[in-house]
């Protein structure tokens, strides 16, 4: 099964609208893919969904809960990744593609230009939910 690590911006956008590619992604297709988390991924994405003013329209929402999302990371494969290198523009997002290529990962999954614009890292693809989602459905091995 392919490996993927997820960015935050996937699981925010994925509970601000549960019908959207990022809600299927998350949510209705998580059986095709194994997540990869580090502790500082969880941290991060637990800090963005916990914040006052997402969580307030999380609520307003029906489907999936920030509950949910947590349930998710839980039960994802957790990698201890060595202190990332500088990647990209954006050396928050340096964790993501340094837990993908510790965890030899075949995707970063990504809304981020910081990301997005890298394209790959040590063999990792840098790619968003539309692309990973397409290429899910094309049905092709998708392993490193």
């Amino acid at each position: 099964m392919v490996r993927v690590v997820i960015d935050a911006v996937v699981f925010v956008r994925a509970l601000l609208n549960r019908r959207s590619l990022w809600g299927t992604l998350v949510f209705d297709r998580a059986d095709e893919y194994r997540l990869v988390v580090s502790s500082v991924i969880a941290a991060e994405v637990t800090d963005v969904l916990s914040r006052s003013e997402l969580a307030r329209r999380f609520r307003n929402q029906s489907g999936a809960s920030v509950d949910t999302v947590l349930a998710i990371l839980a039960s994802a494969e957790w990698i201890a990744p060595d202190p990332p290198p500088r990647i990209s523009r954006d050396p928050k997002d340096d964790i993501y593609p340094a837990t993908a290529a510790a965890a030899a990962a075949a995707f970063v999954v990504s809304e981020d230009r910081d990301l997005l614009d890298i394209g790959a890292y040590e063999g990792v693809r840098i790619i968003d939910a539309e692309t990973f989602l397409r290429l899910l459905d094309e049905a092709v091995p998708l392993a490193r």
